[in-house]
């Protein structure tokens, strides 16, 4: 209580008529009830009056309440122990039977350079500019070149194509003669991405007579270059042989048409490497003069083009190319829909390491049309995709007729 009023137990006003505590029902043994009794008894001659003016109260306590000692807990120790030990018995909700404090750990934990999460925003995002371009060079490919522009081809028409190659996982895939050789695309590959090559022993020996065949041609060293067994040997002498009689010609377009008529001899000397000279060549010298082996074999096969199912032959062809060309230009799959068989090349290893349409064009796409058609008499549509570095050969369809 406090000094001149009622005890703070005591929430309502006494009844001024009976000087009795409303709340606790004090009878005249309460202390606060004689205290004011008395003083209104010995300033007025009735007992019914109150003397509303008395100032001296003692202290009242509701009855089997103690009260509180001065070295006791204040009222903030008393809220500190609910946090701490809960109400009651301090068993359930307290901060001390909640265990340890909870550890807020950083939500980033991928350190600079590392690949994104699968399925991440990061990874859909790095896909996306991937396939558009976006951020980077149009024209850039493996190994952070660019393609050298040096064919009057306009490409910017075709409409850009979703990669194929690109990747969340690591990929390897089984390509080439026997499919003994293998090609690994790691994860999250871009267009900057080479892709790692492992050539069978087979692959290394075809390389080799190709690299030897080509610079022979030209009046090359391919030893002079490097290990004709290499793929980067072939990729120099490629190279090496467009710059000098393509870039190096005033008349690039005389230049372009000669070099595509060198490289289709090449190619159809490629083919016929496992028979006899005499057996196409004329100028060859045999015991009959003139050579007639060239004329029998040309009617030949004239004989069974026309026998055999022109179906039949593209398919054939088709599947010949895929199997026996796999080592240039890397790991291909085959479809056949509406008379046309589709060679599908998944990144195209020649394009890849040459960075060149000039290469691509004049020593690859337009001698193979030319080569197909005259040796096997199937049409073929060579079309590669500059802005993935893929490519499809489509057997049994003519190619534009401009090419």
């Amino acid at each position: 209580g406090r000094p001149g009023g009622w005890s703070s137990f005591c929430t309502r006003r006494p009844s001024p008529r009976f000087m009795a505590c409303v709340a606790c029902s004090a009878t005249p043994s309460c202390g606060a009830f004689q205290t004011r009794n008395a003083s209104s008894t010995a300033s007025s001659s009735s007992p019914l009056r109150v003397n509303r003016r008395a100032r001296i109260v003692t202290p009242a306590t509701r009855r089997g309440v103690p009260e509180e000692s001065e070295d006791g807990p204040t009222w903030r120790d008393r809220v500190t122990n609910l946090k701490t030990n809960g109400p009651g018995d301090g068993r359930g909700v307290g901060r001390r039977n909640r265990g340890p404090r909870r550890v807020i750990k950083p939500s980033i934990t991928r350190k600079p350079g590392d690949a994104p999460a699968v399925n991440s925003n990061d990874a859909r995002i790095a896909a996306w500019r991937a396939e558009n371009g976006v951020g980077a060079n149009e024209d850039s490919v493996g190994g952070g070149g660019t393609i050298r522009n040096d064919v009057n081809t306009d490409s910017s028409e075709k409409k850009p194509q979703p990669s194929p190659w690109l990747t969340t996982d690591s990929e390897t895939k089984q390509y080439g003669l026997l499919h003994a050789s293998t090609a690994t695309y790691p994860a999250y590959a871009t267009l900057n991405t080479p892709t790692k090559y492992d050539d069978s022993p087979l692959d290394a020996v075809a390389i080799s007579a190709t690299t030897k065949n080509l610079a022979r041609a030209f009046g090359l060293d391919a030893n002079a270059t490097g290990d004709p067994s290499k793929y980067e040997t072939l990729v120099e002498v490629a190279l090496r042989i467009h710059n000098e009689r393509v870039s190096g010609d005033n008349d690039t377009q005389s230049a372009q048409k000669k070099l595509r008529k060198l490289i289709g001899r090449v190619m159809r000397g490629s083919i016929r490497s496992a028979a006899p000279a005499f057996l196409y060549d004329a100028e060859v010298e045999t015991p009959f003069v003139p050579n007639p082996f060239p004329d029998i074999v040309r009617s030949v096969e004239s004989l069974v083009k026309s026998a055999v199912p022109a179906d039949l032959t593209r398919e054939v062809t088709g599947t010949v190319a895929s199997e026996l060309t796999e080592w240039m230009f890397g790991p291909s799959s085959l479809t056949s829909s509406g008379g046309v068989t589709v060679v599908t090349i998944k990144k195209c290893r020649y394009l890849e390491a040459t960075q060149s349409l000039g290469v691509c064009t004049h020593m690859c796409k337009l001698p193979a049309q030319d080569v197909v058609l005259s040796e096997f008499g199937v049409p073929l549509h060579v079309e590669p995709c500059f802005k993935t570095r893929s490519c499809q050969m489509h057997f049994g369809k003519y190619p534009p007729s401009d090419e």
